[in-house]
């Protein structure tokens, strides 16, 4: 029906849609031309499923198929269409192509945008859609893609600006009405990148229509204009920055484009008006920010109108981002990231990313550091079925990689050579193609690595390479020798233990194992004198021309390098004097010289006439430095290369330098020789003598000197000396040998010194003609003689020694299946473990088993049975003998300890609260210059003491010693013989005043502790001091020390001293002072391990740092004696300087080693430039790098077991509650099963069979730091003398130390609450008047054992939800109130005192109440009180005005409301019954029973005959509770 009232614009619309009309053109769809071709018609049919249907994918649209077009002469194949195919394999779409006969001839195609005439009168022609599908998605669009939606059905030309090309563009006749959801689609060109390749290609768009309830789509009415009905929506493509653009026939107001009204396109407008010829154009246009791959165009209520075209221009794919990032960047890099194909655009980010092109394919580069290898990539923005970040790419155990995906490959390559010249290995190449933003994360895992280690050997002085880390397939090159010399020998080779050979200066390739190598010298083949041509010997100073790091002051070194002559080579060295000066090549910034100063002197090697040569390495211009070389002057000034020939007939000469510099090198270009050498003549030993015919027979034969020695002859087992002549004044000298090499070597000497002949010699052992004789066994410390020996109480842990009077090869013995070796030596030594308590063991020794090393057999037989001790009592209570503040202060608790001498397992404790406790010192010192004072020196006289303080920072004891020095300094001094003290929790700060000293040039030394007993255990102690902080200081092989989770802070030599000390978890904390050294041993050469410390850390005291820099100071430098030092498994926070160690005293026998060393981020270190050359070691000192299997020996019973069995991590294995937090927990810790709880004022805790004694702390609130209560022996502690406040306990092992505490308990101290009960009626018990009464109490009470309390629950039931329904309340009696609760009381009439307790009734009861202690208004509250009234003792409705202060009532909402409706109209009562306790029957207070007496079950008696319970009923009123027969209690 048409509207006859219009509006005036209206009107105008209909009038103008209505010319249009008339004027209308023939449709451009289906031509009739005013031709001759034949009419006919063509159908378009779709086969079922081929394109879409509705999805909610789609909003709901479908696909329409064409109308047939029938009776025309020409068609045009439309370029819009309402259908649209997205079904290809790979969800790309699909694009229409073409059209053809479904049964005729398909190489006929019928293209969009095409005519087309009937071949005949009358066809019909039906045609089939041909779709191809799209090589890509659109997703990757590299360009602005412009989308045109054509309506109009006159074809016409469209320009289109992503191909730069015009096509013919139409639409398809529609009359599309309202409720319809066709799909619109046009082409559209798209530039896109899939796989990396450009895969740009044109294909079909389509919009979503939606009509809606109004709405229509119609172009039949005119051939260049589409009309859109009011409320029409169409959901056209978008993303933010898409332009959406709509030609329109007129002006609209409220169509909408993704919820805005469009402004006019003031540029577009007027160029669609030139092409139109008119002014009846409008564009509107609209840039939406909008994320969503599509937005809506709704056609407004007010513009249904004529439209000719939308388009849509849709932003290129923005770039997406890659970040890769390395979990440690020590582990490896990412090296570049780029687009595979070369093609397309990729941006350096600045926050480190790079972003590609979408749909690129990217190569990801990464390359990993030395010591590492890749593990996996995580996708840090996707997760895994489990939760975890998704590992996209990852190595498996086999080598070969995993990928989350196909998409994925990965390809190993080596490094270039660039990459190996930044330290950058393998190169891991992982490409993909990207289409969104990818956040990976690397994680690199560690490679096995191993050391190239050189050991020194026993004959060459000097020092071996540095070790080199390598992994397996590296190439490693065994270095020219420069450090090493053995006098008249040649440095050869080096071999393995197997004895492979590695020559110099010649590449091997690593294996997966560590390698260690001997040298091998040999005699030299010539020597200076031989040479018959000028032949010179160049020693290279500087680093950069293969020198070793040298850095000499106040010592001595050498520096070797190679004569050559004749085609051979022998090793020749000079001395580098540094007493009074310095060499050093150690300033990286100048690797092309070393600095000599003033006062050093290099002695060298010479011949007469032999040239002497320096090179500098810068000009001197002026001044008057010199040097001299032969006692001859030569300036430095202006001359590069000072140089004199040497006229003396000697050995050696000296170049002394006057003035300092920096050189190069120096040499010795030597002469030809007239002088006769002289030769061997004659060796002899042991009473033989070789002639010198004979000497070079063995040579030529063997390369060596036999002769046979028999040091078993004599007691010591000293080898026999070797002895010789040389012709004409020649001199002969021989090393001497020993037991452990059997070799030496003979020299054959100019009278100048000048080594002209070498010879190795090497003994044969002879066979004694005696056996060994045996000399006792050892068990326990004590010796026994004889052969066959049963021992009883042996320690379950310990050392069997069997001694002989020679040298006893290493022995393997079976006892009970159990392997023990012996150690090589005089006494074969057989450690043992943890035997069980009570076993006996029996060892026997066949005759013949045990053999010296010159082979002869001891030919007795040895048994030995051995009764392990009984397990003694392990466990036992003590409190401790002193605490300080209790019993008086530190010093006194010191002095007691020294007046108590404990043996025999028994100990004195000492235990120090929190705080700051000042030792003034308990002996006098003997200082020079000074004389005898008291220093602040506190010592320790007494075996077994333990010193447990209450935390490791809280607790601080400390001195403050006038005058320094390591004699008289210590804050804690142990003295000779103090055996098995132990300490922990406990700071011990020396603050004798070092900086002040320093800055005085004084005696700077000042020890925090220091130890000359044995098996000292220290546990979560910290040492403070500045020089000497810890000095071990007990010569004896029995000297041992074992420090856990302690801190040592220090600067100078901060532990000194001798010992076998273990410290284990250990902080090493540099002060910030420059050039820093922790250790200075001084360890004697029985004690075989020295300073061991493991998995420690050493960093560096303050966060900021002004005088101790990275890499500037050392682990350890030589003390005296045999210096031993081991750091195994060391986090260091700041590294040391590159070499390691360093010097102090020189020519000691060094026993210093590394072993897997790991920087701040626990990464392994490299230890290639670690070596001992700096501190001018002894022949015959170890290398500075251990192997894994040396490092495995390193372990706490071999350090610290002795001869006794010492496991002091035992001793130190804490009692931590179970219940205390992780982080108070010790990794040496049992767990106690504390259940700590409080009862009343009773604090209670489960007992622990290892604990001696439990330690009480109550928390200051004002401090929030625990203070010490009570140290008990029992499980519980009564609080009722203490305050409010958190409370918790600590149990101590048994050297004292205290574990983590239990979790806090809250006490609450509170004052009894004090019910007076008033007699009822007559009630009478015992002579005695009772009463009831109720309670309600602000806190859970314990009630008093006089009177009986009950909870109250409706009838017959135990639950709190139930509502009192027939009158009675069940009455239930409890033990605990519970607060805020109310109660029924019963007792004796007078004053009850209801305790505080933490304990809960577990009764529920129904009667709430007033719990403070003033009256409550009882506005508002509707309940019921007891009171004893007609119906006797019960629960009657309140009327009052003020509910009693602690008492209880009956609340009307645990009432039903019929009983509460008929309790407000009578007096009647809620009585009660008492529920049934101990299989008694329920006593009633409810409904008048008949006058009688029953018993306490309910049966009516004539008389109480006996002592009871009843009930008595009278007159109708009221019953009683007779307890006996003398009582009664009305009810």
């Amino acid at each position: 029906m048409v509207k006859t009232v219009l509006s005036y614009n209206n009107t105008l619309r209909a009038l103008t849609l209505l010319l249009l009309s008339v004027c209308a053109l023939h449709s451009a769809w289906a031509e009739d031309k005013l031709t001759q071709d034949p009419l006919g018609t063509v159908v378009f049919n779709i086969p079922e499923g081929m394109v879409n249907g509705a999805s909610a994918a789609t909003n709901g649209s479908y696909s329409i198929t064409p109308s047939k077009q029938s009776g025309v002469r020409s068609f045009v194949i439309p370029t819009n269409y309402t259908f649209f195919r997205n079904m290809d394999k790979d969800g790309y779409a699909s694009t229409l192509q073409y059209w053809v006969e479904e049964k005729g001839d398909t190489t006929v195609h019928y293209v969009p945008g095409h005519s087309y005439t009937f071949a005949s009168e009358g066809q019909i022609l039906t045609l089939v859609p041909v779709f191809k599908d799209n090589p890509a998605s659109a997703l990757n669009r590299t360009k602005v893609t412009i989308i045109r939606f054509d309506f109009t059905r006159k074809l016409h030309d469209y320009d289109d600006p992503s191909t730069n090309q015009s096509r013919k563009v139409c639409a398809p006749p529609v009359n599309i009405g309202s409720g319809e959801k066709p799909f619109w689609t046009t082409k559209a060109y798209v530039n896109v990148i899939e796989n990396g390749e450009d895969k740009s290609h044109e294909r079909d768009v389509a919009l979503w229509c939606d009509t809606g309830k109004k709405g229509y789509i119609r172009n039949t009415a005119l051939e260049e204009w589409c009309a859109f009905g009011p409320g029409t929506t169409l959901w056209v493509p978008s993303g933010v920055g898409t332009t959406i653009s709509m030609l329109t026939y007129s002006k609209i107001s409220s169509t909408t484009f993704d919820g805005v009204v469009p402004k006019l396109d003031e540029e577009q407008t007027p160029k669609e008006r030139e092409k139109a010829g008119h002014n009846k154009v409008y564009v509107y246009t609209y840039t939406t920010n909008n994320p969503d791959l599509r937005v809506p165009i709704v056609i407004g209520e007010d513009d249904y109108s004529y439209y000719h075209w939308i388009e849509v221009r849709t932003m290129s794919a923005n770039m997406v981002e890659l970040h890769a990032e390395i979990d440690n960047p020590e582990h490896g890099v990412v090296t570049n990231a780029e687009s595979a194909s070369g093609k397309f655009e990729v941006k350096k980010l600045e926050d480190g990313g790079y972003a590609f092109r979408k749909g690129d394919h990217v190569r990801l580069t990464l390359n990993r550091r030395f010591g590492y290898e890749l593990d996996r990539i995580v996708d840090l923005d996707r997760t895994d079925n489990d939760g975890n970040k998704l590992t996209i790419v990852k190595k498996n155990n086999d080598g070969t990689w995993e990928y989350d995906q196909t998409v994925f490959t990965l390809k190993e390559t080596a490094s270039t050579e660039e990459e190996l010249a930044d330290s950058l290995y393998t190169r891991y190449e992982l490409e993909f193609n990207i289409t969104n933003h990818l956040n990976f994360m690397v994680y690199f895992k560690e490679k096995s690595t191993y050391y190239i280690t050189y050991n020194g050997g026993k004959k060459a002085i000097g020092t071996p390479p540095i070790a080199e880390l390598v992994e397996e397939g590296d190439a490693f090159v065994i270095p020219t020798n420069r450090t090493l010399f053995y006098k008249g020998n040649t440095l050869d080779h080096w071999e393995d233990e197997v004895g492979n050979i590695y020559n110099i200066d010649s590449t091997y390739i690593a294996t997966a194992s560590d390698l260690r190598l001997q040298p091998v010298f040999k005699p030299n083949k010539f020597n200076r004198l031989d040479v018959t041509q000028d032949v010179t010997a160049t020693w290279d100073f500087a680093t950069k021309d293969g020198a070793p790091t040298i850095d000499l002051e106040k010592a001595k070194g050498i520096l070797v390098t190679q004569l050559k002559w004749n085609n051979q080579a022998i090793d020749i060295k000079i001395d580098l004097d540094a007493t009074k000066g310095r060499f050093t090549n150690m300033n990286e910034k100048y690797p092309e010289r070393m600095q000599i100063t003033a006062g050093a002197v290099i002695v060298f090697p010479a011949t007469a006439g032999c040239l002497a040569k320096l090179t500098l390495t810068e000009n001197i211009k002026k001044g008057d430095k010199t040097v001299k070389i032969e006692g001859k002057s030569l300036s430095l000034v202006n001359n590069m290369e000072p140089q004199t020939v040497c006229q003396a007939d000697t050995a050696y000469l000296n170049v002394e330098f006057v003035s300092g510099s920096n050189f190069r090198n120096f040499s010795v270009t030597f002469k030809p020789q007239t002088v006769k050498k002289p030769t061997i003549a004659t060796l002899s030993c042991d009473g033989k003598t070789l002639s010198a015919e004979q000497i070079k027979e063995q040579m030529a034969n063997n390369g060596y000197i036999t002769f046979d020695a028999s040091p078993w002859k004599n007691a010591d087992e000293e080898m026999p000396e070797v002895t010789g002549t040389a012709t004409g004044d020649g001199i002969v000298t021989a090393t001497k040998a020993d037991i452990s090499t059997q070799e030496c070597n003979v020299t054959v000497m100019t009278h100048s010194s000048i080594a002209v002949e070498s010879y190795p010699v090497k003994f044969e052992l002879t066979t004694p003609d005696t056996p060994p004789v045996f000399t006792g066994v050892t068990v326990g410390g004590k010796l026994y003689t004889g052969t066959s020996n049963e021992i009883y109480d042996v320690p379950r842990s310990g050392v069997i020694k069997v001694g002989f009077s020679r040298t006893m090869r290493q022995t393997m013995l079976n006892v009970n299946g159990t392997l023990y070796l012996s150690e090589s030596g005089k006494e074969q030594v057989f450690r043992y473990w943890n035997i069980a308590a009570g076993d006996v063991v029996k060892i026997v020794v066949p005759a013949g088993k045990l053999k010296d090393i010159y082979g002869a057999a001891y030919e007795q037989k040895l048994s030995l049975t051995l009764h392990i001790t009984e397990e003694k009592e392990k466990y036992h209570r003590h409190t401790f003998n002193f605490v300080v503040g209790r019993d008086g202060d530190i010093n006194e608790a010191i002095n007691a300890a020294n007046a108590h001498d404990y043996t025999d397992s028994h100990r004195f404790y000492i235990f120090v609260p929190d705080g700051t406790h000042h030792l003034t010192g308990n002996a006098d010192s003997d200082i020079a210059g000074v004389g005898v004072i008291n220093n602040g020196v506190t010592r320790i006289n007494a075996s077994n003491v333990s010193l447990i303080g209450q935390s490791k920072d809280g607790t601080i004891i400390y001195n403050e010693p006038k005058y320094g020095g390591s004699a008289y300094t210590s804050t804690i001094a142990l003295d000779a013989g103090v055996n098995d003290f132990y300490a922990e929790d406990i700071t011990m700060d020396n603050r004798f005043d070092y900086l002040k000293a320093k800055d005085e040039k004084l005696n700077t030394q000042a020890i925090a502790f220091r130890d000359r007993g044995d098996r000292t255990v220290l546990k979560n102690v910290a040492l403070r001091s500045y020089e000497y902080t810890y000095n071990s200081n007990n010569p004896s092989a029995s000297s041992r020390g074992y420090f856990e989770n302690c801190d040592i802070t220090g600067a100078v030599d901060m532990v000194i001293g001798d010992g076998n000390v273990w410290f284990e978890g250990c902080n090493l904390i540099l002060r910030d002072r420059a050039a820093n050294n922790i250790a200075a041993p001084t360890t004697q050469a029985m004690q075989e391990w020295g300073y061991v410390f493991n998995n420690c850390t050493i960093k560096p005291e303050a966060d900021q740092l002004t005088l101790l820099k990275n890499k500037n100071w050392t682990l350890g430098r030589p003390g005296n004696y045999s210096p031993a030092c081991t750091f195994l498994n060391t986090r260091m926070l700041i590294e040391p300087r590159p070499y390691g160690w360093t010097k102090k005293k020189t020519d000691l026998m060094l026993r210093f080693h590394e072993h897997n060393s790991m920087n701040a981020a626990g990464n392994k270190l490299s230890l290639n430039a670690r070596t001992i050359a700096l501190c001018v070691p002894a022949a015959g000192s170890d290398e500075c790098v251990l192997s894994d299997v040396e490092a495995a020996s390193y372990n706490v019973r071999n350090v610290l077991g002795g001869d006794d069995g010492f496991e002091p991590n035992d001793l130190c294995c804490q009692i931590d509650a179970a219940s205390a937090t992780n982080k108070d927990k010790d990794a040496n810790s049992t767990t106690w099963n504390d259940n700590i709880s409080i009862e009343d004022d009773i604090l209670t805790w489960d007992d622990e069979k290892m604990a001696m004694c439990y330690f009480v702390f109550k928390m200051d609130e004002g401090t929030g730091k625990w203070t010490y209560v009570d140290n008990i022996t029992t499980t519980s502690y009564d609080l009722s003398k203490h305050e409010t406040g958190y409370y918790c306990v600590r149990a101590a092992n048994m050297r004292g130390g205290l574990g983590a505490a239990t979790k806090s308990v809250w006490y609450k101290k509170l004052d009894p609450y004090v019910l007076t009960i008033s007699q009822t009626g007559d009630e009478m018990v015992d002579g005695k008047p009772y009463g009831w009464s109720t309670i309600c109490l602000p806190f859970n009470a314990r009630v008093p054992e006089e009177v009986t309390v009950y909870a109250a629950t409706a009838h017959n039931s135990q639950s709190a939800d139930d509502k009192v329904s027939d009158y009675i309340m069940t009455l239930t009696p409890v033990t605990v109130t519970d607060s805020l609760k109310g109660y029924v009381v019963y007792g004796p009439a007078g004053n009850h005192s209801f305790s505080p307790t933490s304990l809960t009734s577990g009764k529920p009861t129904i009667l709430e109440g007033n719990a403070t202690d003033a009256p409550l208004s009882a506005l508002n509250i509707h309940c019921y009180v007891l009171a004893d009234k007609n119906w006797g003792i019960g629960f009657y409705r309140f009327t009052g005005s003020y509910l009693a202060a602690n008492r209880a009532w009956l609340p009307y909402s645990v009432v039903t409301d019929n009983m509460n409706e008929t309790l407000s109209t009578n007096a009647r009562a809620i009585r009660f019954e008492i529920a049934p306790t101990s299989g008694i029957s329920s006593v009633h207070y409810n409904t008048p029973l008949p006058d009688d007496i029953y018993t306490i079950d309910g049966k009516r008696v004539d008389s109480m005959t006996q002592q009871g319970v009843y009930v008595v009923r009278k007159n109708g009123k009221s019953s009683k509770i007779i307890r006996n027969q003398k009582l009664e209690v009305r009810s």
